[in-house]
């Protein structure tokens, strides 16, 4: 009985002490499709730090928030600066 018990308490010590696999969303399906996600202007100029490293971990595939909207998109060019931002910072990261 003593040795079934410290067999068993040996054995959770071992299992349980490995580190689990920190694998994102993108790395998980990369054999299947693409998963995206929609960034705004704080997230791609690095003002919400956090965000990048979500963003960078679980998603690759990025598209402007509301950047490409048609009333954005017609009256400001600004909405092309991003987008050419967005391209470099994902071609910097792949």
């Amino acid at each position: 009985m003593l040795r079934t018990t410290l067999t068993f308490i040996l054995l959770t010590v071992i299992f349980s002490a490995q580190k689990p696999k920190d694998d994102g969303l993108k790395d998980l399906f990369k054999d299947s499709f693409f998963i995206g996600v929609a960034v705004n202007v704080q997230q791609v100029s690095g003002k919400e730090t956090g965000a990048l490293a979500v963003i960078e971990k679980h998603f690759n595939s990025l598209s402007p928030e509301n950047g490409l909207k048609w009333e954005k998109v017609i009256q400001n060019w600004i909405v092309l600066i991003l987008s050419l931002e967005m391209i470099m910072w994902t071609w910097g990261k792949n």
